[in-house]
């Protein structure tokens, strides 16, 4: 299935809230480290990240700390924040956000020494270089998840279309006003181990943020899950909005120690009130 992440066109894409043709300048000087945290606040957007001239050393992930892993740029939706740190060359670079899907860009200026500022449609050749997989990403010991046998599994069915444009979970209609009527809840109880296999059914980038708790990457696969994981991951990063991409499956592990009724929901600001949601429902033990 194609990727589709094109829906809406916007006239500007900003870094700080400055355009690319008067972007924010970060000054610094040749050898220092600088971290860099990126959120990604855009309603519906995913950025590919790069700054020019120097590899990224991400470090947290949704502000967990992980395994340090050097890559050259790497994909954030809509929610998600990542912590990258850099050891800055003696020079001007530029920090660019390019728009998946779309001809344009945010951008910004990393300035250690003399020099032009970049044009505001600066490509570094790192956009074409190692991406951030979630199979690199591993969670640091002190916020590790335990590996162990989930009590419960619950598929979560991201469904939908563009011609009707509407959304939807597990093919359900989420009423943010009638919050449980039209859906199936998710029902754990107090102290379960919980999986949800993320399952993206459509063609489109789908940011997924569960309220009230993060949790743990514990396998990614193709192919709509329908034959095995491409990859099991022991220690897998902590995160609360993960990235679903087009076709794929990734199931995530956290434990329900924090009873209530919590929403799950695509981070896409047109998606979610069309009614892609549901509720992660507590209920009584006995």
């Amino acid at each position: 299935m194609p990727r589709c992440v094109r829906q809406r066109e916007y006239p500007f894409y900003l870094l700080n809230g400055r355009l690319p043709t008067a972007p924010q300048t970060f000054n610094a000087k040749p050898g220092q480290r600088a971290r860099f945290r990126i959120i990604n606040a855009a309603g519906a957007t995913v950025f590919r990240i790069a700054l020019g001239g120097h590899r990224l050393t991400v470090t947290h992930s949704d502000g967990f700390p992980m395994r340090p892993v050097d890559v050259d740029t790497l994909l954030i939706s809509s929610g998600e924040r990542y912590d990258l740190m850099v050891t800055l060359d003696d020079g001007v670079f530029p920090l660019v956000a390019v728009a998946e899907g779309r001809l344009a860009q945010a951008m910004g200026v990393v300035r250690t020494g003399r020099g032009a500022a970049p044009p505001p449609d600066a490509a570094p050749r790192e956009l074409a270089g190692r991406v951030l997989a979630l199979t690199d990403m591993a969670a640091t010991a002190p916020v590790r998840v335990s590996a162990r046998d989930p009590d419960v599994t619950h598929l979560v069915y991201l469904t939908g279309d563009m011609e009707e444009f509407a959304w939807r979970i597990n093919a359900e209609t989420y009423h943010p006003h009638a919050p449980f009527d039209g859906i199936t809840p998710l029902e754990v109880r107090y102290g379960q181990r919980v999986r949800l296999a993320l399952i993206n059914q459509t063609p489109m980038y789908h940011p997924v943020h569960l309220h009230g708790h993060s949790f743990a990457i514990r396998s990614v696969a193709a192919n709509y899950g329908r034959g095995p994981p491409v990859a099991n991951i022991k220690h897998g990063a902590i995160k609360d909005t993960l990235l679903v991409p087009p076709g794929q499956r990734i199931d995530v592990d956290f434990t329900a120690d924090n009873p209530g009724q919590w929403l799950i929901h695509c981070h896409n600001a047109y998606h979610l009130p069309t009614g892609m949601a549901t509720v992660l429902s507590y209920v009584d033990s006995s």
